[in-house]
């Protein structure tokens, strides 16, 4: 298990596909249920193929990607349904949940 900041955000990708109404088909799910790492996170995790990403907010099991431009102990998860699931909702005031900067631990 690695300790992890967790950061989510929308992929150009993700977005086409949310835009053309295909959101919850199996090419939404690529394009969104996945987990990018550094890659020597990933190999200290054993490069597995799925991984299991907690917060104090819940925890989601996604598939694991490799990303150069990802530093060592941050993760970013798409926004969309598994996102939420680990993402606090309390908005300390501002409306919106914090997406970005979660502590989690990933497995």
């Amino acid at each position: 298990m690695i300790e992890a900041v967790l950061n989510t955000g929308s992929t150009v990708r993700q977005g086409a596909v949310i835009k053309g109404g295909r959101k919850m088909t199996d090419e939404y799910v690529t394009e969104a249920a996945y987990c990018c790492l550094n890659p020597a996170d990933m190999a200290r995790l054993g490069s597995p193929a799925k991984v299991k990403v907690h917060t104090d907010a819940g925890e989601v099991t996604v598939y694991a990607r490799i990303d150069e431009g990802i530093s060592e102990g941050q993760v970013f998860i798409p926004r969309g349904p598994w996102a939420n699931t680990i993402v606090s909702c309390d908005t300390q005031g501002s409306g919106s949940p914090y997406y970005k900067g979660m502590n989690a631990w990933v497995e």
